[in-house]
């Protein structure tokens, strides 16, 4: 338990949740997040399509629409409306 008590955390906005998290004598996702690897530049950006078989698409510049014809702010908007409700659901179990 030690090492968790003295790892870093992510940034939060609330600094004094953030200093409360990190004092924790347990492990959260706010201790994990720092020790995962480098995520993908479109998954960052919100604009990773999965949710057909003809996927994962990515919206670049250059092929600024996925195989359905979604373009950059309908992925984004998708991947935000299909997450949301997931969240809230673990949460309140």
């Amino acid at each position: 338990m030690e090492n968790i008590i003295n790892c870093n955390v992510c940034r939060d906005a609330d600094p004094v949740l953030g200093k409360f998290i990190k004092g924790l004598p347990v492990e959260t996702s706010h201790h994990r997040v720092e020790s995962q690897s480098v995520k993908c530049g479109f998954g960052l950006q919100g604009v990773c399509c999965r949710l057909c078989a003809n996927g994962p698409c990515r919206v670049t510049p250059d092929g600024p629409r996925g195989v359905c014809g979604a373009d950059a702010d309908t992925i984004v908007a998708r991947n935000f409306l299909r997450r949301w409700p997931q969240a809230q659901a673990a949460i309140s179990t």
